[in-house]
């Protein structure tokens, strides 16, 4: 908008007492000043939503069922089953304990199933790496949402695969899967905060 300016001054300087001889004309080179003005600051706002968003991306997906993924339940051992919660709305959330990210957004999804766990919401936090470590988090911060893990990212290639993420690269990795095991929604990368997952998950509740 600023490099506009000069060519503006220079148009009504040399061809002022030409081209702009009535109301209308006035009011055209107005309204092009008012364009460029208000797409500055448009493109201003997409810039700050998308840097002070961490580069987030949002997928909307409507129709895919989630492909089974099995791991180990951290709090008992035992072996779980994504599809042993069907009839919850789950939100299945890929983490490490290594980014600071997801261990932020981990407290976000907490307070997301305090708030509505008892309208049906699971929340599921599954390690797919530094499985030690990831267990000694989950003993030292121990809630009430499920934590879980993989041998391996390539136990949930298949659900990865259905986002777009076949290699499981970006973390935090969140997917919300409604009552029926469909796929809703998917957030990758940075952190979000309460509301957009909340907006993201009570349409299913």
């Amino acid at each position: 908008m600023v490099g506009a300016l000069p060519w503006l001054y220079w148009f009504t300087r040399t061809n002022g007492h030409q081209c702009l001889n009535s109301f209308r004309d006035w009011v055209i080179v107005l309204g092009a000043v008012v364009t460029l003005v208000g797409s500055q600051v448009f493109m201003h706002e997409v810039d700050y939503l998308r840097v002070s968003a961490g580069e987030t991306s949002i997928r909307a997906l409507y129709s895919s069922e989630a492909a089974e993924l099995r791991f180990e339940d951290y709090s008992t051992g035992e072996q779980r089953r994504l599809s042993d919660y069907r009839g919850k709305v789950v939100v299945l959330d890929f983490w490490r304990p290594s980014c600071f990210v997801c261990v932020e957004q981990m407290s976000i999804l907490d307070v997301l199933f305090d708030q509505y766990g008892a309208e049906g919401l699971v929340v599921i936090h599954v390690a797919a790496w530094e499985r030690d470590r990831a267990m000694t988090y989950v003993a030292q911060n121990q809630r009430d949402t499920v934590y879980g893990g993989l041998d391996g990212v390539e136990q949930a290639s298949s659900i990865f695969t259905q986002i777009g993420r076949p290699d499981g690269v970006g973390l935090p990795q969140v997917i919300v899967i409604d009552r029926e095991g469909i796929i809703r929604s998917s957030f990758t990368g940075g952190v979000l905060p309460y509301t957009q997952f909340a907006i993201g998950v009570i349409p299913y509740l």
